[in-house]
């Protein structure tokens, strides 16, 4: 067994290991794609593909990410699903208990809770929902991959490396916790505050038991899939790429057309080797040494709107493959178009929220869990709820999002009365 300070910090260094650091900068990008800061990342990108001329460039955006997010996870709290609460024998809880589980949990925060959570679980494959006792009541905090990690356990626990333990990374700090009582020296199951030098600023017991189970973390894990050995699941790699790739061609689009409105220097009398030579920049002054060579502005055709058109054909694609209407991306709803196509095209999209909603109704009872301990543990004992209630629920059958016909004629409107573009 190791006293708790080398188990601390064994913990730590699991989480400074730098293949976390990698896992944790990918985990980041997507919170800022979904989030809205993605600036930082599309001028990375720019710097890679144009490495001369990146601070050249104003990065325009159209956040297919999150589109391709809501898409997928943005239904199933629409219409609030069936929760049924029974006891131990199977049958549903009398009204005083429900009226418990009310005053801990509400329905519509319940909902909300789990709307959060089933996006980012759709975005990053596995997160971590925290319930956390605040202003006299359970609050659930939803964590992305990049602000906590996993020592998962396994049959030895006295090797902190293999202990259950649960890091969740602060600004500034630590918070470290452990079930396993034999796996330190001197000390129960135990919750640390480390600071970012890995030394144990507070340290306190853990207070929360559930009869017959022993300690428990006031958190739980959701992933998008069941486990096979690895405590994260990365996943979403193509939509993260499309996104970007999006942003850097319609950023690439506005530079040459802000370039090309000026006119792009031809040259004359000049071997395509000494040309290859040649800054061409409408800012550039080039002197020609030869006076029989001049120079010239012209202008492209249509160049521009083959990049557009190549664009469109690109995520035509990438919403078949993501399960996702071909025409989710369409930009022009002026376009005729078949309120029954769109619903042919979802069926794909359909089944699988329906699988999605399976997964969430397991991971709804996985947080009423902890957060019934975490209430019966500060709540008074009159008021707790009874240990042996479980939770079953049955999501509203998932419909498409709207109705095409009627989502044109309202886009329409909204752009006759200048309140959005097509664009």
């Amino acid at each position: 067994m190791l006293p708790a300070a080398e188990f601390v910090k064994i913990a730590i260094d699991h989480v400074r290991d730098g293949r976390r650091v990698n896992f944790r900068a990918k985990q980041q990008r997507r919170f800022d794609l979904y989030t809205g800061h993605f600036l930082p990342h599309i001028i990375a990108r720019l710097k890679t593909l144009c490495p001369e001329t990146w601070d050249q460039f104003q990065p325009l955006w159209v956040n297919i990410y999150r589109k391709v997010i809501d898409r997928r996870s943005g239904v199933f709290y629409k219409d609030p699903p069936v929760r049924t609460y029974v006891n131990g024998d199977g049958q549903p809880v009398s009204p005083a208990v429900l009226a418990k589980i009310e005053a801990a949990l509400p329905g519509r925060q319940f909902s909300r809770i789990m709307d959060k959570a089933a996006r980012y679980l759709e975005s990053h494959r596995t997160i971590a929902v925290a319930a956390v006792w605040r202003h006299e009541r359970v609050k659930c905090d939803i964590l992305a991959p990049m602000h906590f990690d996993l020592v998962p356990g396994y049959p030895d626990p006295s090797v902190a490396e293999d202990a259950d333990a649960f890091v969740h990374i602060r600004n500034g700090d630590f918070v470290v916790w452990t079930r396993h009582a034999d796996t330190l020296k001197g000390a129960a199951p135990s919750f640390f505050v480390v600071n970012d030098k890995a030394k144990i600023v507070q340290s306190t017991d853990n207070p929360y038991v559930v009869p017959g189970e022993g300690f428990v973390y006031p958190f739980a894990v959701l992933q998008y899939e069941d486990p096979d050995c690895d405590a994260f699941i990365s996943g979403g790699e193509e939509i993260v790429e499309a996104a970007l790739h999006v942003a850097f061609t319609l950023t690439d689009d506005a530079f040459i057309q802000r370039f090309q409105s000026f006119g792009q220097p031809v040259f004359r009398g000049v071997t395509n080797e000494v040309a290859k030579t040649l800054i061409l920049s409408p800012s550039e002054g080039i002197g020609l040494p030869d006076p029989s060579m001049d120079l010239e502005y012209k202008s492209p055709g249509n160049s521009p709107e083959q990049r557009m058109t190549a664009l469109q054909n690109f995520l035509t694609v990438f919403a078949s493959s993501v399960d996702l209407p071909a025409d989710v991306f369409v930009p022009n709803s002026q376009i005729p178009e078949s309120g029954i196509a769109k619903r042919i095209a979802s069926v794909a999209l359909t089944e699988y929220r329906q699988r999605f909603a399976e997964r969430l109704s397991f991971h709804e009872r996985a947080v009423f869990n902890i957060v019934r301990a975490v209430y019966n543990t500060h709540a008074a004992p009159a008021d707790r709820i009874p240990w042996d209630v479980e939770l079953n629920t049955r999501h509203a059958p998932v419909t498409l999002f709207f109705d095409a016909l009627e989502a044109d004629a309202r886009t329409k409107e909204r752009v006759a009365n200048n309140l959005e573009t097509w664009q």
